[in-house]
């Protein structure tokens, strides 16, 4: 893949971000400790995958980052999907359960 591709990539995720990041904005005072926990989580994330990617060898780093940018993808449809749920409180709950199994 292109390089250039990736900051195309990126700057998708980064869009969805935001969308994701104002429905949470919406809910933060009904379960602010959950949003903290969630963004957190999500923090985790980031530094897991930037230390995968700076200890890897040149020729590694690009299935890194490939692999990377799936799982980002991946991770931001099961956000929005659960985001669209009736109790985004409770659903969020269970997602950080699932995750820290």
């Amino acid at each position: 893949m292109n390089i250039l591709k990736y900051f195309d990539l990126r700057y998708e995720q980064l869009e969805i971000q935001i969308k994701i990041d104002k429905k949470l904005m919406e809910y933060s005072n009904k379960c602010p400790n959950t949003i903290i926990e969630f963004l957190i989580y999500e923090r985790e994330l980031n530094r897991k995958q930037t230390l995968k990617l700076k200890e890897s060898s040149l020729l590694d780093s690009i299935n890194i980052l490939d692999k990377n940018i799936k799982d980002i993808t991946d991770h931001q449809k099961k956000v929005i999907n659960l985001l669209d749920s009736y109790d985004i409180c409770n659903e969020l709950k269970l997602f950080l359960n699932n995750q820290y199994k």
